[in-house]
C-alpha cells in the first residue's frame, strides 16, 4: 500500500518514464500494474499519446537520426529543430527495445483514432507481437 501512494504522489513524467521502460524491456508484469496504477490518476488518452510520442521518438533515433534531425521531425520547440536534451537522446541511442517499435506504434496509432479502446489489452497485443 505505501507502494501505491508513493506512486500516485509521483509525477506524470516520471510514471510515464517507468511504464515505458517496463514496456521497452518486456516485463509484462511490472507494465501492467504500473499502468493500472497511472490509469487511477491519469486519461487513458494522455498515456496513450505520451507512449505513442516517445515510441516514436525511439524509433527515429535508432533509426540513425541525429539530434537536431529528431528534434525537428518531431517538432520540438515548434518544429525549429532545437535539439533534444543531450542526456535524453544518449539514453534513445542506448536503449535495446525487447518489442517491436514498429507494430508498438501502430497499436498507440489505432487506439488515439478510437473514442474508446482498452489501454491493458493494447499492451498485452505488444507483448505478444
Amino acid at each position: 500500500e505505501n507502494e501505491v501512494k508513493k506512486y500516485l504522489s509521483d509525477s506524470l513524467d516520471s510514471n510515464i518514464f517507468e511504464l515505458i521502460d517496463c514496456v521497452l524491456n518486456k516485463e509484462i508484469e511490472d507494465s501492467i500494474n504500473k499502468l493500472r496504477i497511472l490509469l487511477a490518476k491519469e486519461n487513458q488518452f494522455v498515456i496513450n499519446l505520451l507512449m505513442l510520442k516517445h515510441f516514436n521518438l525511439l524509433r527515429l533515433v535508432k533509426k540513425g537520426g541525429t539530434n537536431e534531425e529528431v528534434a525537428k521531425i518531431e517538432g520540438f520547440s515548434g518544429g525549429k529543430g532545437k535539439s533534444i536534451n543531450p542526456y535524453r537522446f544518449n539514453l534513445l541511442k542506448k536503449s535495446n527495445p525487447k518489442i517491436n517499435l514498429d507494430f508498438a506504434i501502430q497499436e498507440r496509432l489505432n487506439n488515439d483514432m478510437k473514442k474508446s479502446f482498452d489501454l491493458e489489452l493494447s499492451l498485452l497485443k505488444i507483448f505478444s507481437n
